[in-house]
């Protein structure tokens, strides 16, 4: 991305600098919750990718901090008996029952 010069988040950035390199086209990665591209977090429970903004904090392991935070996504809350409450952080149990209802 430095090379093309192209100054954006890495999840947005990436498949520009990619054709500019190799003058091919990548697919956006497309987020499981919502179907919007340029999904920038893996779901912990479904192994697909998620938006941050459709996802939760996942404390399911003592990653070093240099690594992103394990996510849960909305889709896995709604459709999976697999998220274990007591794995969310506090703001994460808050809103429990509104993404379960679909809000």
């Amino acid at each position: 991305m430095n090379k093309h010069d192209i100054s954006k988040p890495i999840h947005l950035g990436f498949t520009e600098a990619f054709k500019s390199e190799y003058n091919e086209e990548l697919e956006p990665s497309i987020c499981v919750t919502s179907g919007e591209p340029f999904a920038d977090k893996i779901c912990y429970i479904l192994n697909e990718p998620v938006k941050t903004k459709y996802s939760l904090i996942y404390n399911v392991d003592n990653r070093p901090t240099i690594m992103d935070e394990a996510r849960v996504s909305y889709r896995a809350i709604r459709t999976t008996n697999e998220v274990k409450e007591d794995l969310l952080n506090p703001i994460g149990k808050d809103i429990l029952n509104e993404i379960k209802n679909g809000k």
